[in-house]
């Protein structure tokens, strides 16, 4: 049986200018608007899959759709491009747990043990936050590093989530392992 990051990173595949939260040791792409929460990097292409709070001209979140999602395509001259739905419900899109006060809580569709949410208040204006090693970790960067297998079958080596712990806004890097 093929591991479920195998299938995932496969479906993966197909084809701000200031992040508020973004680390000094991370570079900051093209591409970012000032809504950006966090975005994925994936070793195979400069291409870019955007996070988004999805407000309104009022800057009013949208509650029935409070986070956008898209492709900016370096690769095809810097456009943006809806994830088609296949990305969605199986790899970069989202599902929305619960939504109270000043809280989103969030999953990827490709992980849905990781639990993050949207906090709108604190250090930034809104930042997106995780558990990791019982730490709070607030996200800036997903980084996918594929190590091998092929274009429809790709074997993904290490996932690195970049950003900060909470409570004392150490820049941290969390490595995970999905083949070992």
């Amino acid at each position: 049986m093929l591991s479920r990051f195998t299938i995932i990173i496969f479906l993966l595949l197909a084809p701000v200018k200031s992040l508020h939260s973004l680390p000094a040791w991370v570079q900051e792409p093209d591409g970012l608007v000032d809504s950006t929460l966090f975005y994925i990097e994936r070793s195979r292409d400069p291409d870019l899959v955007i996070y988004t709070l999805n407000t309104d001209e009022s800057g009013r979140i949208i509650p029935q759709d409070p986070i956008k999602v898209y492709w900016y395509r370096k690769s095809a001259g810097n456009k943006t491009e809806p994830l088609t739905k296949i990305q969605k419900k199986l790899a970069y899109g989202i599902k929305i747990i619960r939504q109270h006060n000043n809280e989103i809580e969030f999953y990827l569709a490709a992980y849905p043990d990781q639990i993050f949410i949207i906090k709108l208040k604190g250090l930034y204006p809104y930042s997106v936050y995780t558990k990791i090693e019982n730490e709070n970790f607030m996200v800036s960067k997903i980084y996918i590093e594929f190590s091998g297998g092929t274009f429809w079958l790709p074997v993904v080596g290490r996932i690195d989530l970049y950003g900060y712990i909470a409570e004392n806004r150490e820049p941290k890097t969390y490595s995970l392992y999905p083949n070992q």
